[in-house]
């Protein structure tokens, strides 16, 4: 038979039983029998008896005496012969593989089975690579940051740690960088508010377009306010905020969350059907202290940054920690604004399905049963530490590999050069905290990434890790050798990554 006529009558047949196909008569046995996979996991497919070759009286039977087609109704499948790779597409549901044995005399066996692509949770989160590559974002943040008036040009916001800390929080939890509007260090201006939104809507229309499950709308803004009155402020001047400046966006649920001071006075106008409004105070002043580093946002977002914390626990738990510290900050009393009250805060976090409440006393925690002893031990290879594609020179990607217990957080620090402002004068080293998330694919290994190099120099990197119990690191190796500082040096000449030095 021709080459060509044989397979092609093989795609009419695949095409033809692709939705009528009864497993349970099909003659090849696929392996895993029940398979599950993340949205966007690639997972290995296998015909067992096809899988071993058998030699009989020393001869071993002829090249290509048996051909394996797959397919697949959703996502992507690729294979040769007894095995294939299966990558699951983004919508949770169950999909059909089909595999189609022909033998060069003309048989045709066929086999099948019923892959469940299970819903997103921390076990399963959204990858970011998958969303980007497929044009599937599904999550939306606005990052609304003022540069704080006198320096200008974006150098307060750029050393601010509440607003970093955002950021990285919403990377740890594997948001994608097109999924979150922000100007990062260059001022936000009126027109950037209703862009933003505008930007929002249209992820929302995106994502009901391919039916693909929405996260809440999240808005941050950080900077300034007078009683009933948000102020963006530049080097100039301070705008007002249009009072109700959510708008008309009803596409969505909107958690917005606002540090400013008398933020709580903005609630009357903001709030609606499906929003959660959460202030870091009430109709008094909003404190903030080094930085950023005391402030209601970086608490808040340390919280949000646990496993499937609710934003109702994230908003408890900081009250506490801002009433165990001295005045004016124990002073300070966050507001929460439900439109369903005491649920939908209580229901909803970041990235997550799976959400525990403000009521759950484990809410956040991983516990242990035995003593974990020893801190945890952090190894880092310098060459792993890289950049993430030759065309994105400013960011790199970052993986380490930890051992000895089970781990709350693993963080590394960027030292950023001495610069000088417009005037001459130095400024002061900067210091970018970036968190890392565990790897579900890899035991111990913490991944995250970098993008900052836009001025030269010697970029220091410092690692660290605490475990369940609050633990310090015990042990730092770099490149197979023990390290007390656990740190690493970058060259950089402009925004270009050159090579990494012990």
């Amino acid at each position: 038979m021709n080459k060509f006529c044989f397979y092609h009558q093989i795609v009419i047949l695949l095409l033809s039983i692709m939705f009528s196909i009864d497993f349970a008569k099909a003659e090849l046995v696929i392996e895993p029998a029940e398979p599950t996979a993340c949205p966007g996991e690639s997972i290995s497919l296998s015909i067992p008896s096809m899988s071993t070759i058998i030699i009989e009286n020393g001869i071993m039977p002829p090249k290509n005496e048996a051909s394996v087609l797959w397919g697949t109704d959703s996502g992507a499948i690729e294979g040769k012969g007894a095995s294939a790779t299966y990558t699951a597409p983004a919508k949770p549901e169950q999909y059909s593989v089909i595999a189609i044995k022909s033998s060069i005399d003309g048989e045709v066996d066929f086999g099948g089975v019923i892959v469940t692509v299970t819903p997103y949770s921390s076990e399963c989160p959204r990858k970011c690579s998958v969303r980007e590559i497929s044009n599937a974002a599904n999550n939306a943040a606005i990052l609304i940051h003022s540069t704080e008036g006198s320096i200008g040009g974006g150098y307060n916001q750029r050393g601010s740690i509440d607003f970093m800390d955002v950021y990285q929080t919403l990377k740890a939890r594997d948001y994608c960088d097109s999924e979150i509007y922000t100007k990062k260090y260059e001022d936000f201006t009126l027109q950037d508010v209703e862009n933003s939104f505008e930007w929002a809507k249209q992820q929302s229309y995106a994502a009901k377009a391919k039916n693909l499950p929405e996260q809440p709308l999240l808005v941050v803004f950080i900077g300034y306010a007078l009683p009933g009155q948000l102020l963006l402020a530049t080097a100039d001047s301070r705008q007002p905020v249009a009072k109700n400046f959510l708008g008309d966006f009803t596409g969505n649920t909107v958690v917005a969350i606002l540090e400013a001071p008398y933020s709580g006075t903005l609630i009357k106008e903001l709030k609606g059907d499906n929003r959660v409004i959460i202030t870091s105070t009430g109709d008094n002043l909003s404190y903030y202290d080094d930085l950023g580093r005391i402030s209601f946002t970086k608490f808040f977002f340390d919280q949000l940054l646990k496993k499937d914390v609710s934003y109702s626990y994230a908003l408890k738990r900081t009250q506490s920690t801002l009433n165990e510290l001295s005045t004016p900050f124990n002073q300070q009393v966050p507001r929460l604004e439900d439109s369903e009250p005491g649920k939908l805060a209580d229901e909803i976090c970041i990235n997550s399905n799976n959400c525990c409440s403000s009521n759950d006393l484990f809410c956040g925690l991983t516990l242990t049963i035995e003593q974990t002893g020893p801190g945890p031990i952090l190894t880092v290879r310098s060459f792993e530490v890289k950049r993430l594609e030759e065309t994105t020179s400013s960011r790199i990607d970052l993986s380490v590999q930890v051992e000895n217990g089970s781990l709350t957080e693993v963080t590394i620090i960027f030292e950023i050069p001495t610069q000088f402002d417009v005037n001459g004068y130095s400024r002061q080293p900067l210091i970018h905290r970036v968190k890392l998330r565990e790897d579900p694919s890899a035991s111990g290994q913490w991944i995250g990434s970098y993008e900052g190099f836009e001025v030269g120099g010697n970029y220091k990197i410092t690692f660290d890790a605490k475990g369940n119990a609050g633990e310090s690191m015990s042990d730092c190796i770099i490149d197979d050798g023990f390290k007390t500082e656990c740190s690493i040096t970058f060259t950089v000449e402009g925004p270009s990554l050159i090579t990494p030095t012990k």
